[in-house]
C-alpha cells in the first residue's frame, strides 16, 4: 500500500466519523423536539387537572404542595399584572387652564385638586401579598412519590431516592 492508499483511506474514516456525528447531533435534536412537545402537553394535561381537582381535598391532600405553589405564583402574577397595569395606564394629571376663568368660575366643572390630595388612579391597586402564599419555587422536578423538589438536572429524588 502506498501512502495515496492510507491517506484516501484516513479521509474515508473521517468522513464516516463526520456523518456519523451529524446524524447524532440531527438524532438528538429530534430528541430534544419531541421532549419540548411531550413536556408542554404534560403542562396542559397538569393544568387542566389542577382546575378541575384543586378544591377537591382527597385529590389535594397527598399533593397539597403543589397546590400551594401553584396558588402562589397565581398570587404574584396578578401582584405583577397590577404593576404592569399602573405602569402602562399612570394616572392623568389635569389640564393646565390659561386664559380662562378659574374652575370655581365655570359651570359644571369639577373642583380642582388640592395640593396635598391623594391621587387617585384608575389602576387596579396591587393585592397585598398573602402571608401564607410560598416564596417562588425555583424550577425543577417534583417527586411523584413524595412530593419533594429536586433540581430539574436531577435524575432521581432527593428525598426518597425514587427515579424522576
Amino acid at each position: 500500500m502506498g501512502i495515496l492508499d492510507t491517506a484516501g483511506n484516513l479521509i474515508d474514516q473521517g468522513v464516516a466519523g463526520a456523518k456519523k456525528g451529524t446524524k447524532s447531533i440531527s438524532l438528538k435534536t429530534q430528541i430534544g423536539d419531541v421532549v419540548k412537545k411531550r413536556e408542554a402537553t404534560c403542562a396542559q394535561l397538569g393544568a387542566a387537572v389542577y382546575d378541575q381537582m384543586r378544591d377537591n381535598p382527597e385529590f389535594r391532600a397527598p399533593h397539597d404542595a403543589f397546590f400551594t405553589s401553584i396558588e402562589g405564583f397565581d398570587v404574584q402574577i396578578e401582584t405583577l399584572k397590577s404593576e404592569l397595569a399602573s405602569l402602562e395606564n399612570p394616572p392623568q394629571e389635569a389640564p393646565v387652564m390659561s386664559d380662562a376663568a378659574p374652575a370655581s368660575a365655570q359651570p359644571d366643572a369639577a373642583p380642582a385638586p388640592q395640593a396635598d390630595a391623594p391621587v387617585m388612579s384608575d389602576a387596579a391597586p396591587a393585592p397585598a401579598p398573602d402571608a401564607g402564599a410560598p416564596e417562588a419555587v425555583a424550577a425543577g422536578k417534583f417527586c411523584t412519590s413524595c412530593g419533594q423538589q429536586s433540581p430539574q438536572e436531577s435524575m432521581f429524588c432527593g428525598g426518597c431516592g425514587a427515579k424522576l
